[in-house]
């Protein structure tokens, strides 16, 4: 019985349980994890929550283990067509593990150069664009103009900035 992978739909937030129900029935699964943050009271939290919210990988044979994966509990669908699922491609499941580290993805993001249209993100300013001007020595934080208030300097922390594709 050789077995492919496929991707299963789950119900919003279910992606645990339905791994962990799938593996419990002898199938193979991945879960690609997105290490991320988020604001909690003025302080960068990190977080860890699936790359593909709702989506996993998961290694069966079709159509043998079919309906096994599809009315499991939590799944919506097996990703298909009305002819049956459709199978990943090939070397996409080695792309996302080669750029992983123990099943976690980070996204790290581009750098930020002078003259660099950033968006803050978090605090009194949030919701303003701005344009970079420098990283300052201890790499946390940063100097940007605000052009909405006459080009005023203000340090922000690093972390408050998200680039702005012009």
């Amino acid at each position: 019985m050789a077995r492919t992978w496929f991707v299963v739909y789950t119900k919003p937030k279910k992606e645990e349980l339905v791994k962990f129900l799938l593996e419990r029935a002898d199938l193979t699964c991945f879960l690609p994890m997105l290490r991320t943050w988020r604001f909690v009271n003025s302080h960068r939290e990190v977080v860890i929550k699936p790359l593909f919210p709702s989506y996993l990988f998961t290694s069966f044979s079709y159509p043998e283990d079919y309906n096994l994966v599809r009315w499991t509990r939590g799944v919506k669908k097996v990703l298909g067509t009305e002819e049956g699922p459709i199978p990943v491609p090939e070397g996409m499941l080695e792309f996302i593990k080669a750029n992983s580290e123990n099943g976690i993805v980070e996204i790290k993001p581009r750098p930020l150069k002078k003259g660099d249209f950033v968006r803050i993100l978090h605090g009194p300013f949030k919701g303003l664009t701005a344009i970079f001007e420098r990283e300052l020595k201890d790499k946390e934080r940063c100097m940007i103009l605000l052009d909405a208030l006459y080009n005023l300097r203000v340090e922000i922390k690093s972390y408050y900035l998200a680039p702005v594709e012009v």
